[in-house]
């Protein structure tokens, strides 16, 4: 009974791991093909909170990494959701709130810029549903500036 246990245990977290990893797997292959460096240490999902930390190219174009990096996260829920029917007994990471830092490189010390949204709202980006501008229209009161 105790092994039954044990290898309930190991299942479920080799699977709980493997969502983890497809998730943060297409985050970063969606921000490298925007051309937007990302590390997997710059993200952390804890609780119903995903939250992202990018490095815009320079400080006119901390908008383009940011919704990016909104839209990179909705298409990785989107492919979750594909895992999931795919797999009935697959548990899928669907963030309910996501967080974007981008660091914004000025002369002496970087500025960080900050949005949070709903998980549903940055599925909708990634799905072409909404448009950019009503997309930012809709974050704008999240944004913060550090």
């Amino acid at each position: 009974m105790k092994r039954l246990s044990v290898v309930s245990l190991f299942l479920l977290l080799v699977q709980v791991g493997y969502g983890n990893y497809a998730f943060y797997s297409k985050v970063e292959l969606t921000c490298q093909a925007y051309r937007i460096p990302v590390d997997r240490s710059a993200m952390d999902y804890r609780g119903d909170i995903f939250s992202l930390e990018l490095k815009s190219r320079s400080r006119n174009d901390f908008e383009m990494a940011m919704l990016i990096g909104f839209a990179a996260v909705g298409r990785a829920v989107m492919q979750q959701r594909d895992l999931q029917k795919a797999k009935p007994d697959f548990s899928p990471m669907l963030p309910g709130t996501v967080q974007i830092s981008v660091l914004v490189p000025m002369e002496r010390h970087p500025m960080v810029v900050t949005a949070t949204t709903n998980g549903d709202l940055v599925e909708k980006l990634a799905r072409g549903e909404i448009e950019t501008t009503e997309f930012m229209q809709k974050i704008k009161d999240t944004i913060e500036i550090h």
